[in-house]
């Protein structure tokens, strides 16, 4: 009984922690600002990572095909020192979901048919202590980006087919 009481318990606080509501960054030496959780799921049906900063809009995305994949980190709702927008955009053409923290980059996407779905919130332009790089990848034969936290999950994208584009940005 206490087991699965402990398993339950920590169940829980997991949901919290990933369900809180925007929280103020306190990383030594990160800027101070608001903050939120961003959401990671894949869809197998159209081959795509799908991101996003709503709890209820990853549930909402459940029964057209999306599987929740867990949150590579916070990103801040504001914008704040040495901070872009990480803008979101989406190409039906291609069933992709495309991020990325250069404005004129997403203006290139826009001509090649990608449309804008707005800003998602703000990664840094540089690390501070604590922070973790967005790695963001793409593979031509399933048109999808990827975007991780976790360097070996980046490392591991890139021996099933994924090519590595750099770092969008720094997230909490």
């Amino acid at each position: 009984m206490k087991f699965s009481f402990a398993v339950l318990a920590s169940a829980f606080l997991v949901a919290q922690a990933t369900a809180a509501p925007a929280e103020a960054a306190s990383l030594q030496g990160c800027p101070r600002g608001k903050t939120t959780t961003l959401y990671r799921s894949w869809n197998a049906r159209n081959s795509d990572h799908f991101y996003t900063t709503s709890a209820k809009e990853q549930r909402d995305a459940v029964p057209q095909g999306w599987s929740p994949e867990g949150a590579p980190g916070r990103v801040y709702t504001d914008s704040v020192r040495d901070a872009k927008p990480l803008y979101r955009l989406w190409n039906a053409g291609s069933s992709d979901h495309f991020y990325t923290a250069d404005g004129q980059e997403a203006r290139n996407a826009r001509n090649l048919g990608y449309v804008s779905e707005g800003n998602m919130g703000y990664v840094l332009s540089r690390p501070c202590p604590g922070s973790k790089p967005l790695y963001r990848h793409w593979n031509a034969g399933n048109t999808d980006h990827f975007y991780t936290s976790d360097k070996s999950e980046s490392d591991h994208a890139r021996t099933i087919g994924y090519a590595y584009e750099g770092i969008t940005g720094y997230i909490l």
